[in-house]
């Protein structure tokens, strides 16, 4: 059977597309001399319907898998970014993620170290680097990792943290889960600080992104500002 290069897994969740998210998939760049599949699911809680896509893009034979929530608005290079870093990271290498917020009054980007607490912000926009866990709404996969991982690979689960002498009951979404799964057999996932995907309430009818005054917005302006000083400064000698 031919391989598929990239299969595009989109949960739906039922609620209203925003067109914003129907335009940036339909613009959306891809890699070339590679074939996509698109490969969706209504009507299933987001665990089982991340579950029947694997199985899908297994059956289907896909080389990549990228996983699309239909809530995130992804730049237009975002599938040949993550698709570039998976084909040029070592054989370790089996998840890159786009990131994106919470849809709170201070949104935090939805990517994690084990070494820190809460969201990861020490960052730099356009950066690659290693985090340990992120949300699955805007995720590349390699195939291959499903040959070391057991199912179901996606599972929302509960568990107790010790807060101030307390043991408080934790929920673990399903994409961290998998994420957990994916390090814990010994492969790396890659954040790719250039894609920063605006996140949209529906309710709320709003779009969440990194806010101005954190450290990877603020740290780019930082270099865009030195970079335009250095220019003035060549012109003027």
């Amino acid at each position: 059977m031919a391989q598929v290069g990239i299969g595009i897994g989109i949960p739906f969740g039922g609620r209203m597309l925003h067109p914003k998210w129907a335009l940036a998939l339909k613009t959306a760049d891809f890699p070339v001399n590679t074939t996509q599949t698109v490969i969706s699911v209504e009507g299933q809680d987001v665990t089982s319907a991340r579950n029947l896509i694997v199985k899908t893009a297994k059956e289907q034979n896909c080389k990549y898998l990228f996983f699309l929530d239909d809530d995130v608005v992804i730049p237009r290079m975002t599938i040949q970014a993550l698709g570039y870093t998976l084909d040029q990271s070592d054989d370790d290498t089996m998840v890159s993620t786009g990131i994106y917020c919470t849809k709170t009054p201070f949104p935090a980007p939805v990517i994690y170290r084990n070494d820190v607490a809460g969201a990861f912000w020490d960052w730099q926009i356009n950066q690659v680097f290693d985090v340990d866990a992120a949300g699955a709404g805007c995720m590349m996969i390699n195939m291959k990792v499903f040959e070391h991982l057991k199912e179901p690979y996606f599972e929302t689960t509960q568990e107790y943290k010790e807060v101030n002498g307390e043991n408080i009951l934790h929920i673990v979404s399903e994409d961290i889960f998998f994420c957990r799964s994916v390090r814990a057999a010994g492969f790396k996932i890659k954040a790719h600080g250039a894609i920063i995907c605006p996140h949209y309430d529906e309710i709320q009818k709003k779009f969440f992104t990194l806010p101005e005054d954190s450290l990877p917005v603020k740290r780019e302006v930082a270099r865009q500002k030195a970079v335009v000083e250095a220019q003035n400064l060549v012109t003027k000698e």
